[in-house]
């Protein structure tokens, strides 16, 4: 009997052997090519990959907004965007170490009122 492409073929509760590897979309599957082929696949729910992995111009979505729990976790852009503005809103009311003026009354104070600094005027530091 000749086998006809894309028509279905009733076995009736017998097996099919000798199946090559496949090369073509529509092509039967041995069990040893399958479990070979399966394992390359990463699963949905969790699982560990080695190598780059090329995105092809994807994008990563779904990421969670709030910080980070490890140095090896992936940030949201949004995310990343929030530290950069804190960043940048600490830096304007902080004082470089060296090269910036300073003007009001700064006050310092270390540990539980071991040592207190205050300062008056205007100061270069």
């Amino acid at each position: 009997m000749a086998l006809i492409p894309h028509e279905c073929y009733k076995h009736e509760r017998k097996y099919t052997r000798n199946v090559r590897k496949p090369s073509h979309n529509i092509d039967a599957a041995n069990k040893v090519y399958v479990d070979e082929n399966i394992i390359t696949k990463v699963s949905k729910s969790g699982d560990r990959m080695s190598g780059d992995l090329n995105m092809d111009d994807n994008r990563i979505t779904g990421l969670s907004t709030s910080l980070p729990t490890s140095s090896s976790d992936a940030v949201s852009w949004l995310q990343a965007v929030n530290l950069v503005r804190e960043s940048e809103q600490e830096t304007t009311s902080k004082v470089n170490r060296t090269g910036d003026v300073m003007t009001g009354d700064p006050e310092s104070s270390i540990g539980d009122n071991d040592i207190s600094v205050r300062l008056y005027g205007s100061y270069t530091w």
